[in-house]
């Protein structure tokens, strides 16, 4: 656990981020209660115990409930954070969802959400007019206990100044996002609200890793991939919903499926990591317009087992489409598999 002084320190900064919300941000619970002694045991830090293990994927895919798309009766709070970075963005933002009951004194998994081409940081939190349903189908998830209290963290890789409108941007954009995770975005979350990192320094992002999520939608999902190549000492879990990999090129997963899955291959071979340290679990629909190009990547995968196993997970929907709504009920048969509430947790 973090020393106390630091954690006086985080309580003290929280404070003062709720009471300077920038205008467009909301507040979804006032001062909820100091959560419970709840969280995972000390121990448990490889991702078999972490997830529901060999029984994911397996559940049915039956559709989420409809009261998950309204609030529940405890609610977590998002903040909008602003973040500087060295390079051609200037005061990037990012939302953060701090789950109902988050205390400074807990330790949480924290999971990164990419938007898709053209949105922003509210594609998952804080706009109504784009996604309520994601935060609402968290509290309730958490409320049940079907997962365990997760910190979320929805940023943009849009430079500073780009909307998605170029083509050029949104193929220019994620590729650069993940220096941009491990130096600036990372370090300013994590020093400031409380995950499994002791440090954010490399040392203590690497000893995290199993408790870091990075998953996106669409151009998100592309986000992901990029990651996966670049972030594997930081970064344990994705979750591409509808993207492939576009290392080699615009498309790559579905023209180039054999290249890009030996360079996914080479890149976990290279990292010293195996199966058991890295966990993908994929997901689209039947209607989804990149079912070829994800399915046509996940298949060349397959065919190096050495490295993608049991540890690759990729499910198919039926009749779910390439929207937002559709991304939340993947996201909501995913968060089970990975993010399980350990059985206190349960009510």
């Amino acid at each position: 656990m973090k020393n106390s002084p630091k954690r006086i320190l985080l309580t003290l900064l929280c404070a003062a981020l709720l009471c300077t919300l920038p205008s467009g941000s909301y507040v979804l619970a006032t001062a909820p209660p100091p959560a419970e002694e709840e969280a995972l045991p000390e121990e448990a830090d490889s991702l078999q115990a972490l997830t529901r293990g060999a029984q994911m994927g397996q559940a049915e895919l039956v559709d989420m409930p409809e009261h998950y798309k309204y609030p529940a009766t405890e609610r977590g709070r998002v903040i909008c954070l602003s973040y500087t970075t060295a390079h051609e963005k200037t005061y990037p933002y990012a939302y953060v969802y701090l789950p109902y009951g988050y205390h400074p004194d807990n330790r949480y998994d924290i999971v990164y959400l990419m938007h898709g081409g053209g949105g922003n940081p509210g594609s998952f939190l804080n706009d109504p007019r784009q996604n309520q349903i994601f935060a609402n189908m968290a509290d309730h998830l958490i409320e049940e206990g079907k997962i365990r209290p997760l910190i979320f963290v929805a940023p943009t890789f849009y430079r500073y100044g780009h909307t998605g409108r170029s083509l050029q941007d949104s193929w220019d954009d994620p590729n650069a996002f993940p220096e941009e995770f491990i130096e600036n975005l990372i370090p300013e979350v994590e020093g400031l609200f409380s995950t499994y990192a002791e440090t954010t320094d490399a040392e203590g992002i690497r000893a995290s890793r199993t408790h870091r999520a990075f998953g996106g939608f669409s151009l998100g999902a592309v986000t992901t991939w990029e990651i996966f190549h670049d972030c594997l000492d930081a970064v344990a879990i994705y979750l591409p919903v509808s993207g492939d990999c576009w290392r080699l090129g615009r498309g790559g997963g579905a023209q180039m499926p054999q290249q890009t899955a030996g360079l996914l291959t080479q890149t976990m071979i290279a990292s010293g990591y195996t199966g058991d340290d890295v966990l993908i679990y994929g997901f689209t629909g039947t209607k989804d317009g990149m079912l070829h190009q994800m399915s046509t990547q996940i298949d060349a995968m397959r065919t190096h087992p050495e490295v993608f196993d049991t540890n690759l997970i990729y499910r198919v929907r039926e009749d779910a489409e390439h929207l937002l709504v559709d991304m939340d009920e993947h996201l909501f048969y995913m968060f089970q598999d990975v993010f399980p509430a350990p059985p206190k947790m349960h009510r």
